[in-house]
C-alpha cells in the first residue's frame, strides 16, 4: 500500500546520491523513474553521515545534460574530475559498494511498508 507521503523517494533520493543508482523496479507506465521532475531544471541530494566516526558528504546534481558528484570526507575534498572515479573514491571510503548500497536501501525499505 501507498499513502504518497514520500517514503520511497527519501529512501531512492539516499541510493541515488550514494550510488548513482536509481530504483530499477519499473512504475506503473513501465518507465523507470527519472531523476528530474518534469516542472525542474535540476536534481540535487545531499547526504551527510559519519563511518566509524568520520565524517562524510556526499553531493549528486543533475541536469539535462551534465552531472556532478562531490565527495567530503573528513572535512577533506575527495572528488575526482570524473564522476565515476569520485563514485570509487566514496565507495573505498565508506567500505560498501553500490550494489551493496541498492540491496541494503531496498530490503530496509520494504520492511518499513510492512
Amino acid at each position: 500500500d501507498s499513502n504518497g507521503s514520500g517514503k520511497s523517494t527519501l529512501a531512492m533520493s539516499t541510493l541515488w546520491a550514494l550510488s548513482g543508482s536509481l530504483d530499477p523496479r519499473p512504475m506503473q507506465d513501465s518507465k523507470v523513474v527519472d531523476i528530474i521532475h518534469d516542472s525542474s531544471k535540476e536534481a540535487i541530494v545531499s547526504v551527510m553521515g559519519k563511518v566509524n566516526s568520520i565524517p562524510f558528504e556526499v553531493i549528486r546534481t543533475k541536469k539535462k545534460n551534465k552531472s556532478g558528484l562531490t565527495f567530503i570526507f573528513n572535512g577533506n575534498d575527495c572528488s575526482k574530475q570524473a564522476v565515476k572515479d569520485t563514485q570509487n573514491s566514496i565507495e573505498e571510503s565508506l567500505g560498501v559498494s553500490s550494489a551493496i548500497l541498492a540491496r541494503t536501501i531496498f530490503n530496509g525499505q520494504h520492511a518499513l511498508n510492512g
